[in-house]
């Protein structure tokens, strides 16, 4: 073979060092093409683990925190609170929770779960909990979003101080004084806290686990509520087998008080007692809601006029 075929054959001149860039520059321009190719499947499989990471984000939808709420609210209309001051969302959500009106007041997902949620009107004429009353954000106005909600009092500033995202998370119920208890939603990873006033918080607790354990207690009553009165936590009340008369309730000794019915100011009796009344009245499933409070309230008067104290005493509401 001649030089020159040779040279065709290769596409290379006679001169060496040509033929050496050509076939470098070959080299290169086939690396960066496979480089290329490589790193658009690596973006697209970080696209990909991005949009799976989105769609994880959140354990649960709005339309899920919305229907637990419902749940939660319609069991309480049935026992405690007025049930024609429970409200729903109009179509599309309440108008005033739309962005125009609260602007960066909270994160999209939280504000959408806040338009979609059911409310008590006001908060309702009772407490679910000790000390507690309900937020009601479908009557808020365009003023009362400008100041950013702060928990640094119940557990850190910011994000860095804080085990959720202050714009992530809102407050369903208000807590007042010492012990009152404040509900606090973390909207992005579905979880309560519990924060007492002036005391230990506690959680996080999984949304749908802790409104059914919430049912619980107040089915058990061992979370007594009384309308237009408060709410006091019994649960450390033990159950009485036997029944109790009115009249032992009126002839107790308050002279020699536990812990608990000092603090409280009212006897383990008393709280047994109300108990009973309630169930006497078919407490939970078959209560007769009316009938009850005013056996209550004619045995409040009773008792005061007998004793000189207030029976129940719990947080009023004002």
């Amino acid at each position: 073979m001649t030089a020159t075929q040779d040279s065709q054959m290769t596409g290379c001149s006679d001169d060496d060092s040509q033929c050496t860039a050509h076939n470098a520059d070959s080299d290169v321009e086939g690396q960066e093409s496979q480089t290329t190719v490589d790193d658009e499947v690596d973006q697209a499989e970080d696209e990909e683990e991005w949009e799976d990471d989105e769609d994880d984000r959140f354990p649960y939808t709005v339309e899920d925190i919305a229907a637990l709420f419902a749940d939660l609210y319609q069991f309480l209309a049935k026992l405690q609170f007025n049930p024609d001051d429970l409200k729903f969302p109009p179509p599309g959500g309440w108008p005033n929770l739309a962005p125009e009106h609260v602007g960066t007041w909270k994160e999209d997902f939280a504000l959408e779960v806040m338009r979609h949620l059911p409310y008590f009107r006001n908060g309702g004429d009772t407490q679910a909990d000790y000390k507690q009353r309900f937020e009601d954000y479908s009557v808020w106005l365009p003023v009362e979003f400008t100041e950013p909600e702060s928990f640094s009092e119940w557990i850190g500033s910011g994000r860095d101080g804080s085990p959720f995202h202050p714009k992530m998370a809102f407050t369903v119920a208000q807590g007042h004084e010492s012990g009152g208890q404040q509900w606090i939603l973390d909207a992005e990873h579905g979880e309560m806290w519990v924060m007492s006033v002036r005391c230990d918080s506690q959680g996080p607790f999984d949304l749908r686990d802790f409104f059914e354990t919430f049912k619980e207690k107040t089915r058990g009553l061992q979370i007594l509520s009384l309308r237009g009165q408060g709410a006091i936590d019994s649960s450390e009340v033990e159950e009485r087998a036997e029944r109790i008369s009115e009249e032992e309730v009126m002839a107790q000794d308050v002279e020699d008080l536990n812990d608990f019915e000092r603090f409280f100011g009212n006897t383990s009796l008393d709280l047994q007692y109300l108990r009973q009344i309630y169930r006497d009245h078919g407490w939970p499933d078959a209560f007769r809601r009316t009938e009850c409070e005013d056996y209550i309230h004619g045995f409040m008067v009773r008792f005061e006029e007998q004793t000189g104290r207030e029976p129940w005493d719990l947080d009023h509401i004002g």
